[in-house]
């Protein structure tokens, strides 16, 4: 059974997903001076990708985002190989989520 656990880092807040002890995946977020959570990143293990973890991940830090009383999300939208699979898929997963991605890569969504 995959476990999202999370934890407070400098300046922000640390989430990982796992199971039996192995790392599956991570995301990093922090709010910034308007109260928007700011997704500095998720990542997932490209072997355990489509299992629903970065969903999983997303989810906590949009629960915690909507504790802080944040209604918004940013970021910066930097995938690891550009205009590969991999930002296809990313792309397709946060559009999925609601976000949207403008012409220079910045990150947008709501608070659920």
């Amino acid at each position: 059974m995959i476990k999202i656990s999370q934890k407070s880092v400098k300046d922000g807040r640390w989430f990982q997903a796992e199971e039996d002890g192995q790392l599956l995946g991570f995301a990093t977020s922090s709010l910034n001076e308007n109260n928007q959570v700011v997704l500095d990143s998720i990542h997932v293990m490209p072997i355990d990708r489509k299992k629903g973890i970065g969903t999983a991940l997303l989810d906590s830090v949009l629960k915690w985002g909507n504790e802080q009383g944040a209604t918004e999300v940013v970021g910066e939208f930097i995938p690891e190989f550009r205009g590969g699979e991999d930002e296809r898929a990313a792309r397709k997963f946060y559009n999925k989520h609601g976000f949207s991605i403008d012409g220079d890569n910045n990150l947008s969504g709501r608070v659920r």
